[in-house]
């Protein structure tokens, strides 16, 4: 099922709550506190990742992603987007949130759980799609 199919399904049961039944889609969305399919897609990939950077998995990073210590962003978490030769590799996830990741504020990115960062990343999620 393909995600725009998902989506409408989603318009159509948010059309069945009375109260917002004729806010529009996204105004509803954010009257019950939910997100599109899409930015809770971008959430999961990027609370994953900065699980995989903070050592919440037996995954080496540096496998996947490189450091970037310039301190343009002032944060250590900056991270460059892998080469690869060929034209395939812009579908996974390590080539393609990157430069979200790299978006993100510092105080985001910096923080000390899984649950604050996504506290933190729910405040600044809108702006980043």
């Amino acid at each position: 099922m393909g995600v725009q199919r998902l989506e409408r399904i989603q318009e159509r049961a948010t059309k069945l709550i009375p109260a917002i039944r004729y806010m529009g889609y996204q105004r509803g969305l954010k009257a019950l506190g939910l997100f599109s399919l899409e930015t809770r897609r971008l959430r999961r990939q990027l609370i994953e990742l900065f699980k995989i950077l903070q050592g919440f998995y037996n995954i080496d990073y540096r496998h996947l992603f490189s450091l970037n210590m310039n301190a343009i962003r002032n944060y250590e978490w900056r991270l460059s987007p892998p080469r690869y030769s060929c034209d395939k590799v812009g579908d996974f996830l390590t080539y393609k949130i990157y430069n979200t990741w790299n978006r993100l504020p510092k105080n985001v990115v910096n923080s000390s759980s899984v649950e604050q960062f996504k506290s933190q990343l729910d405040k600044v999620l809108d702006m980043l799609v």
